[in-house]
């Protein structure tokens, strides 16, 4: 399936791809494009060994991976977020040039204290760019005193580069860019000694934290040459610092520093860039989500799981949202008696990977929550390894084991008497039976991994320490989770297909040979909750469609993100009513109001394009088919932003108000009113 997508986008687009110049905004879009009859449910193990995997509770899978096609970014969202680096010697910048660079997406703005970057401690501040709580001024402090002070209202939702630079003769020239364009200058020759650098808050005082996001952070301690970029930066000799940019919290300078991550900020597939390509099984791959309530997977426990006396690994990426502990992989090991066969798991910022009588330990680790990690255990001869991220995490550790079981269940997700389950996404779940595939510290796969160590090489920035060499007939088990039927183009959502969800060739379909079915009845989508397809707040976002309704209930929920009990938890809610009238409620505080348009703009038995608007000026609007259908409603509330799941096809994640209709293209933007005047003449791109 992952191979029928890929050639079904590519021959979609196969003519020559407009990008999207608001790609980088999209933050779900489904094209509906697939195989007649497929869902999300269908598990493919990837090794030479075919394994049938069987689904059990809600698990999915989807597009959302540690490749993802689409860039990245750092969410601060808590009063306490923010990413620190210690004090070291090259931050002790003294009168000399230098520069901070980054792109800022910003989800609030008024009324609040928001800390961009501050090297400091309390009472000290040597560096700072931040938002005052006084005014919509962003201003730029050194050594303590204000150099900068630019008066600016940034549209909620938008991405914006921002550059502070001390350049002249004197290094005394200080400058404040915004979109590569200088807009406010002063003048600062204070020396800046060295002290901690903190991105996105304060660590000595809470609700001093950014408001949203910010991607390709870079401090250099030169003056550079302030463009608007069109690409991720890359390090050179005076960078110090740069991250926000990949899939997990790294510095990606040629002196990587730690960081230390305070107050659950994320990493989020949402950068200021557009892709230059779309997303691919074989480049991007994919991830199993598992909502930690009874979801995992299982396979008969076999000989390929037991390794005897040989070599083995067992490695996986894990973006994992819930405390520990949690399970990768269990052969049939009770966590509760220490029974079974064996289990690969985290529990108390220790991994572990236990037989009866054994347990393997790392030393202590710190395993990030939302944000990919890459983690495996490997033994060589009678020696075990662990490996997170690819750096060593414990010594050389004595396992002489037999692992001999060959009966039971194999677990994905879980332990056999179902405790340390897994909430989050799981990629490249590789067992190799036979090969120690690491044998020293690696750089962590930037690319699918294979079956075999030949064909995985392509996906590893360096070999060193990597074997290359293993046979695909060693691969006991592969799961890169890149089976699913209804698909995000834009990497950041996997979606369960509820029920009878799935592709469908039964009618015509808008574009290409299908689209998406909700019978009506028992099917719906869900995507979970993340940041990036939230549109709470004051941001501008659009949702369009295209729809073929069978039929019309009483009211039939499109989208919405409700909680079907009070105004407080809810966000927003798109319904069709029986008179073919569209109503959208949007809720704030415990208040709502609703936009609707005219009666009978959906009609049954035809294909529509249907897209609702909200500008930065709160001005909400309907068109059908490219023509504004009821009267617009202004209302500059803040939007509720409750951490729930978005539904498609239903109103709430159990299920009623259901659609009976088929859809394709259907997608959101967040931080962009797109603007709408006819019906499009061919399918979304996909970058």
């Amino acid at each position: 399936m992952a191979g029928n997508l890929t050639a079904m986008i590519a021959s979609i687009f196969s003519g020559g791809v407009t990008a999207d110049p608001y790609y980088e905004y999209t933050t779900l879009l489904l094209p509906g494009n697939g195989t007649n009859g497929a869902q999300n449910n269908t598990f493919l193990d990837g090794s030479s060994n075919n394994f049938t995997i069987t689904r059990n509770g809600n698990t999915t899978q989807g597009t959302f991976s540690p490749f993802s096609q689409t860039g990245w970014g750092n969410y601060f969202g808590s009063s306490t977020a923010n990413l620190k680096f210690a004090s070291v010697a090259s931050f002790a910048i003294g009168t000399g040039n230098f520069s901070i660079e980054c792109f800022v997406n910003f989800t609030a703005w008024s009324g609040t204290n928001q800390r961009i970057c501050i090297q400091g401690v309390s009472g000290t501040t040597n560096v700072q760019i931040a938002r005052d709580s006084g005014a919509n001024d962003l201003f730029v402090d050194i050594q303590g005193s204000r150099v900068i002070t630019y008066a600016w209202t940034p549209t909620i939702g938008q991405w914006y580069h921002i550059a502070v630079v001390r350049s002249g003769t004197g290094s005394n020239q200080v400058a404040l860019y915004i979109d590569g364009t200088s807009v406010a200058t002063g003048t600062s020759s204070a020396s800046i000694a060295q002290n901690q650098f903190l991105i996105g808050g304060l660590d000595w005082a809470s609700g001093y934290s950014l408001q949203g996001y910010i991607s390709n952070f870079r401090y250099s301690n030169v003056a550079r040459t302030i463009t608007l970029p069109t690409s991720a930066y890359t390090s050179d000799a005076n960078t110090l610092i740069l991250t926000c940019q990949s899939n997990r919290f790294i510095d990606n300078s040629a002196s990587p520093k730690t960081i230390t991550v305070n107050g659950s900020p994320s990493v989020q597939a949402f950068s200021p860039f557009n892709p230059t390509a779309s997303w691919s099984a074989a480049t991007n791959g994919g991830s199993g989500y598992f909502d930690g309530n009874a979801d995992f997977l299982t396979t008969p426990v076999v000989s390929a799981f037991a390794f005897g006396t040989g070599n083995f690994t067992v490695e996986a990426w894990v973006y994992v949202q819930k405390d520990q502990p949690w399970t990768i992989a269990s052969s049939n090991y009770n966590y509760s008696s220490g029974t079974g066969n064996w289990a690969f798991y985290v529990s108390g910022n220790i991994i572990y990977f236990n037989i009866p009588g054994q347990n393997h330990a790392s030393n202590t680790i710190t395993i990030t929550k939302d944000a990919w990690s890459h983690v495996a255990y490997v033994r060589s001869g009678t020696s075990g390894y662990f490996y997170l991220n690819g750096k060593l995490v414990s010594g050389a550790i004595t396992d002489n084991a037999n692992y001999s079981g060959t009966t039971g269940t194999f677990y994905v997700g879980r332990q056999s008497d179902g405790t340390a389950q897994f909430q989050g996404y799981m990629n490249a779940l590789r067992i190799v039976k036979g090969t120690a595939v690491y044998t020293g510290e690696f750089t962590p796969p930037t690319a699918p991994i294979t079956n075999a160590g030949s064909t995985s090489a392509a996906s590893y920035p360096s070999t060193t320490n990597v074997n290359t060499s293993f046979a695909s007939s060693e691969c006991s088990l592969l799961l890169n989770f890149t089976n699913a039927g209804i698909y995000d183009a834009t990497s950041k959502n996997d979606l369960e297909t509820v029920g009878n969800a799935q592709i469908s060739t039964a009618i015509s379909a808008k574009w290409g040979g299908s689209s998406i079915y909700l019978n009506g009845s028992d099917s719906w989508l869900i995507a979970p909750f993340n940041t990036v397809n939230d549109i709470g707040g004051t941001a501008p976002f659009t949702i369009e469609f295209w729809s073929y309704f069978n039929s019309l209930a009483a009211i039939s929920t499109v989208v919405g993100k409700t909680n079907n009990s009070t105004a407080a938890g809810s966000q927003f809610e798109f319904t069709v009513q029986t008179n073919g009238q569209i109503s959208v409620t949007f809720y704030y505080s415990s208040s709502a109001f609703t936009v609707t348009s005219a009666v009978g703009a959906i009609t049954t038995g035809a294909w529509q394009y249907v897209a609702m608007t909200k500008d930065s000026s709160g001005n909400y609007k309907i068109f059908i088919n490219g023509t504004q259908s009821g009267t617009t409603v202004t209302n500059t509330s803040t939007l509720n932003t409750p951490t729930l799941a978005t539904t498609i096809g239903a109103q709430i994640t159990t299920g009623n108000r259901l659609c009976n209709a088929y859809f394709q293209d259907f997608r959101i933007t967040r931080g962009v009113a797109r603007t709408i005047t006819a019906s499009p003449t061919a399918a979304f791109p996909t970058l």
